[in-house]
């Protein structure tokens, strides 16, 4: 899954991102976690970013509570 950066928009499998930088979490000692908007259908995402690279470990698509 390669992933690739272009100011705070990721573009990976299809999918364009913006990430919101404010709701960077720390999940462990290599994990990060951040919310992300699909720019095409607006929907929220959750994505695990590798902690020193920021390379877009995992993401998936957050459901309404």
């Amino acid at each position: 899954m390669g992933s690739e950066f272009m100011a705070d928009i990721l573009e990976i499998d299809g999918f364009r991102f913006d990430l919101i930088w404010p709701s960077l979490k720390k999940v462990d000692e290599t994990t990060d976690w951040i919310l992300m908007v699909d720019l095409d259908t607006k929907e929220l995402y959750g994505g695990y970013l590798q902690h020193d690279t920021r390379f877009l470990k995992k993401y998936e698509k957050l459901k309404a509570q």
